[in-house]
C-alpha cells in the first residue's frame, strides 16, 4: 500500500506547506481521503493492466501508469462526492423525489469538479514520482 501512503503524505504536505493549512483534523481528513482513494485503486489498476497486456513489457508498464492514475482519480473523486453528499444531505429535499435526484446529481458533479480543479494539484510533483515507482513495482509482481 505504498501508493496509498504516498498519496496521503503528498496531500498532507501540500495542504500544510503549500496551501498553509494548519496540521489539524481537517487536513488529516482530506489527506485520508486521498490515501484511501489511492489504496483502493492499486489492485484494480494492476488487474486491468495485466488483463490488457499479459507479458511484462514497456506496454504493460504504461498501462499500469495509466490505470493507476485513472483509478486513483476516479475513486478519490467518488469518495469526495460521497462526503459532499453526506454534508449537504441535511438541505436536500425528500428522498427519491425528482428534486432530490437533481440535488444528488449536482452535488456529486460539484464535488467531482472541485476535486478535479483544486484537488489534483496536490499530487504534483511528489505523487508523480511515487506513481512511477508504484507502477514499476506492481508490474514486477508475479502474475
Amino acid at each position: 500500500m505504498f501508493w496509498g501512503l504516498a498519496c496521503l503524505a503528498t496531500a498532507l504536505v501540500a495542504l500544510v506547506y503549500v496551501r498553509g493549512w494548519s496540521l489539524g483534523q481537517q487536513a488529516l481528513f482530506v489527506s485520508m481521503i486521498y490515501g484511501i482513494g489511492a489504496a483502493l485503486a492499486a489492485w484494480p489498476a494492476a488487474y486491468f493492466a495485466r488483463l490488457f497486456a499479459t507479458k511484462r513489457s514497456l506496454w504493460r508498464q504504461f498501462l499500469m501508469l495509466f490505470f493507476l492514475a485513472g483509478f486513483t482519480t476516479f475513486l478519490t473523486a467518488c469518495i469526495f462526492a460521497i462526503q459532499h453528499r453526506f454534508y449537504y444531505a441535511q438541505w436536500h429535499g425528500d428522498p427519491f423525489s425528482r428534486l432530490w435526484l437533481w440535488q444528488q446529481a449536482f452535488t456529486g458533479g460539484a464535488a467531482v469538479y472541485t476535486y478535479v480543479v483544486l484537488g489534483l494539484r496536490l499530487y504534483v510533483p511528489a505523487a508523480v514520482i511515487a506513481l512511477i515507482v508504484t507502477s514499476w513495482w506492481l508490474n514486477r509482481l508475479p502474475d
